[in-house]
């Protein structure tokens, strides 16, 4: 099924279209849309070639690692995973992402001071 072989890229660039689409005030694209993007830069930078059905809370935890690395302040790192996970649902909406998947991601919570405890165990 089209679930099971989706990669990140795919469904990142499937969402995008529809976010431009659907973000919109005026006819332009409203700044919703470049929060999307700059949420979704890094996840298609470390998964982008992967399958989205093998995506999942340890991998958005890798992720987040990489935002805190990188100096990404605790707020803007959880509305970046809220993205992530929209983005995940949409494709699961959509039959592009194993319901599961979608549901496992969702599972991972707001970053507030424990961050990484899944990666490290």
């Amino acid at each position: 099924t089209a679930a099971d072989g989706t990669t990140i890229h795919e469904l990142l660039l499937s969402f995008m279209e529809w976010a431009t689409r659907y973000y919109r005030k005026g006819g332009e694209a409203t700044s919703q849309v470049t929060i999307i993007r700059n949420s979704l830069r890094g996840l298609g930078d470390l998964f982008g070639r992967e399958r989205a059905a093998d995506f999942g809370p340890r991998k958005l935890d890798t992720l987040r690692m990489h935002w805190v690395e990188a100096g990404v302040g605790r707020n803007l790192i959880n509305r970046r995973c809220a993205v992530v996970k929209q983005a995940f649902r949409w494709g699961a909406e959509r039959e592009l992402v194993p319901g599961p998947v979608w549901q496992a991601v969702a599972s991972l919570r707001p970053h507030g001071g424990y961050i990484g405890w899944i990666t490290r165990f």
